[in-house]
């Protein structure tokens, strides 16, 4: 999961709540670590579940699919990553903050 608060930390309530043991959140990134950490030990995650950087995340976790919940201007980069990892990627909206960027993943797709 790429974002930990906000839409993000929504996403995962919800998901968690209503799916119970059918998900697991292999890992998690957020930029703001303290964010990060609390969302990170609400969910039992270990420190190496843990990713500040999106595209390190995307090189070590290993999971059926990626949810981003960031700020529009990092969708494209962030799906595009997990997409080349060989992640199929659930996008909050919009999908992009311009029509080349949304291109740009859907070609990736």
């Amino acid at each position: 999961m790429i974002g930990a608060s906000g839409m993000a930390g929504g996403w995962i309530e919800r998901m968690t709540q209503q799916l119970g043991d059918r998900i697991q959140i292999a890992g998690l990134v957020d930029v703001n670590e303290e964010v990060l950490a609390a969302q990170g030990a609400k969910l039992g995650l270990g420190a190496d579940q843990l990713f500040t950087d999106y595209k390190e995340a995307c090189a070590k976790v290993r999971a059926d699919f990626c949810g981003i919940a960031t700020p529009p201007q990092f969708h494209s980069p962030q799906a595009i990553a997990a997409l080349e990892a060989g992640m199929p990627v659930i996008c909050e909206k919009p999908i992009a903050d311009t029509l080349a960027a949304a291109k740009d993943m859907a070609a990736k797709a």
